[in-house]
C-alpha cells in the first residue's frame, strides 16, 4: 500500500511470487545465512575433490600403472582388499557429493544443524586424525627404509577424510569456519 507523499513505486505482483517462491526454496533467502553455509560447501567441496583425486589416481594405477603416478605399494596399505576398499571409497564420495550438494542449495535435512551431532562429529574427527598420526608414526619406526613420505599416501587421505569430518562438524555447532584471532572455539 502507498501512504500519501510516499514516492515509491508499489511493488509489482511479479516481484511478490518471485521472492515468496525464493524464500520457499531456500528458506534463508533474504538472511545472511547463505552467505555462511556456501563456505562450508566450498571446503567440503574441496576437500570432497582432493579425495576423489586419491581414489582415481589409486584406480588408475591398478588399472594401468602410468609412470607419472607412484606404484600401486605407495597407494595401498592392504589392510582392506582392494576389491572392498574402492566401493566404499564410492559409498564416501557419494556421502560427501551429498553433504556439500545439499549445503550449497541450502535445503535437505543434511542443511539443518545438530550441536550433538557437531559434538560427536568433533571428537571422531580428532580421534581419527590422531590415530591416523599415531600410524604414521608406527609405519616410520617399523618400515625406517619409507621415511619420509614412502607409503604414506593412505594417511594422508585419511587427513583429508578427518578434515572433512571436522569441518562438517563446525558446521553443526553454529561455529564459524574460520577462527578469529583470539576466539577459544575449537
Amino acid at each position: 500500500m502507498v501512504q500519501l507523499g510516499d514516492s515509491r513505486p508499489e511493488p509489482s505482483p511479479r516481484r511478490w511470487t518471485l521472492a515468496i517462491t525464493v524464500g520457499a526454496t531456500v528458506p534463508w533467502a533474504r538472511s545472511g545465512e547463505m552467505r555462511r553455509v556456501r563456505p562450508y560447501a566450498l571446503v567440503l567441496g574441496i576437500l570432497a575433490l582432493a579425495f576423489l583425486g586419491r581414489v582415481l589416481g589409486q584406480a588408475l594405477v591398478g588399472l594401468w600403472s602410468p609412470a607419472f603416478l607412484p606404484p600401486m605399494e605407495e597407494w595401498y596399505s592392504g589392510l582392506l582388499p582392494y576389491p572392498i576398499l574402492l566401493p566404499a571409497q564410492i559409498v564416501i564420495l557419494a556421502g560427501q557429493l551429498e553433504v556439500s550438494r545439499q549445503l550449497w542449495a541450502g535445503s535437505g535435512p543434511l542443511v539443518r544443524q545438530h550441536t550433538r551431532l557437531g559434538s560427536s562429529l568433533k571428537w571422531f574427527a580428532l580421534v581419527y586424525f590422531v590415530a591416523m598420526v599415531a600410524r604414521y608414526v608406527i609405519v616410520m619406526a617399523v618400515f625406517p627404509e619409507r621415511r619420509w613420505f614412502g607409503g604414506t599416501i593412505p594417511i594422508f587421505f585419511h587427513w583429508v577424510l578427518a578434515a572433512y569430518v571436522y569441518v562438517l562438524s563446525r558446521f553443526h555447532r553454529g561455529l564459524p569456519l574460520g577462527r578469529r584471532v583470539g576466539s577459544s572455539s575449537a
